[in-house]
This record gives structure tokens, sequence and C-alpha cells, in this order.
């Protein structure tokens, strides 16, 4: 069904994020998790360029741009959507006690 080459560019890829493989669907990211995996992304970019289609990597192919947490969360989507899978993304919300006020943070599981 699938290629190796490209399982085991999706098995680099999910560890870069701390996911545990494909099957992972415990395990809650946050764009924390997501900037830690900006090296392996990086090093890993011309790899995932020649082996995806172009939609699937339309994030990577972007010149002249430097990767933002939520561009690393688009790029692991894309990449993990060729594979039948989706990023499922929700809002943790908390109180801010100084300012009064609640705030999201934006986190993200495998499905």
């Amino acid at each position: 069904m699938d290629d190796p080459k490209k399982s085991l560019l999706l098995d680099q890829v999910l560890k870069a994020y701390t996911f545990n493989g494909v099957t992972d669907t415990d395990t809650v990211i946050g764009r924390g998790e997501a900037l830690k995996s900006k090296d392996t992304i990086i090093r890993l970019r011309g790899q995932l360029i020649a082996a995806y289609p172009k939609a699937n990597t339309a994030k990577l192919r972007q010149k002249d741009q430097d990767l933002t947490a939520r561009d690393l969360v688009t790029v692991l989507s894309q990449i993990v959507r060729y594979h039948s899978h989706v990023i499922f993304s929700f809002k943790q919300w908390k109180w801010d006690k100084e300012r009064k006020k609640q705030y999201c943070i934006p986190k993200y599981q495998l499905m």
C-alpha cells in the first residue's frame, strides 16, 4: 500500500513531534512541541518534497519563509493527510488571574 520510504519519513516526522507512531491517538501536543521539531523538519525538507505530492508539501515549498509553530503544525497536517489520517485541533482555555481574562492554548491530536 504505502511506499516504505514514505512510511519511514512519516515515522521520523511523527517522532519529531513526540508522537509514538501513526496509531498514537493518545498524545496531545501544543505549539511548543511543534517548535521543537523545527530542526528535524528542516533537515528532512528535501526528502519530504521529493517523496510527497505537491499538495501535501505546499507549506514546505514556500520560499524565503521562516517556519513558525503554526506553520509546523500545518506541515504535520499535510503529511499525515497523505496517509489518510488527520490532525484534530482544539483549544484549551486558561484563566489569567492578573488580567482577569481567559486565553486559549491550541492543542493538536493525531486521529
